[in-house]
């Protein structure tokens, strides 16, 4: 075999070891971080709004307080509200970061706990993407709801769905009190999209990641609040 074939070979070998490990490990641990293992068995909340996603994202955190200690920092998230407890800095780089606080909040702000089914939390400047909240059973379970196209970031209409690219997700927060009247922080999502075979890599490959990074520190800065400011 010649040096050229030879290397060309050894970069293909690497290559498929890498994407290998990728799929096999590296993102099954980002999907599923923090969880337990038994996050995956259950049924939650806004699971029967989309039978069969093409992605399932468990990660979850234990926090020393209860749930009613929990819940009002959960339910004031959003932008031009609490924040989102992740990285100010990279929401505040894309225009994204206009809190009430000024940064992800420290306090529970009164006006901001009467969120009901119905509304919605904005995550960027109008006419750009927003959650609507379609479930809530206080101080349990919240599950919010967004189509949107997955580029411009744009909330879509059902009839947007097979015209242009799309991205819909059911995003579910369980706040199961354990027997030490500690909680376990649940946060699921059931994300579709399409078409699958441009979809595919950007999810697996961009948008799986970004969310990882984004959402394991929202998890930590809930927990961190719930523990420190309640």
């Amino acid at each position: 075999m010649s040096k050229k074939k030879s290397n060309n070979f050894a970069s293909f070998s690497g290559g498929l070891l890498a994407a290998l490990g990728y799929f096999s490990v590296v993102r099954p641990w980002y999907l599923n971080w923090g969880s337990k293992g038994f996050e995956n068995d259950i049924t939650l909340p806004g699971d029967d709004l989309m039978a069969s996603p093409k992605v399932i994202v468990n990660r979850s955190i234990q926090i020393n307080a209860r749930p009613q200690d929990v819940w009002p920092w959960l339910i004031q998230i959003g932008y031009q509200r609490a924040g989102w407890y992740s990285y100010d800095s990279l929401e505040n780089a894309v225009g994204v970061a206009d809190f009430v606080d000024g940064h992800s909040s420290t306090r529970i702000i009164p006006e901001l706990q009467n969120l009901k089914i119905g509304e919605s939390i904005p995550a960027a400047p109008a006419p750009y993407l927003k959650f609507d909240v379609v479930h809530m059973e206080k101080p349990e379970s919240i599950v919010l709801h967004a189509l949107i196209h997955p580029f411009r970031g744009k909330n879509l209409q059902a009839e947007d769905i097979g015209k242009s690219l799309w991205l819909r997700q059911i995003w579910s927060f369980y706040l199961a009190e354990t027997h030490d009247c500690k909680t376990h922080l649940i946060m699921r999502s059931r994300i579709d999209y399409g078409p699958k075979l441009l979809m595919n890599p950007v999810s697996w490959f961009a948008i799986e990641p970004a969310h990882f990074i984004m959402e394991q520190k929202m998890l930590k800065g809930i927990k961190l609040r719930a523990e420190k400011f309640s």
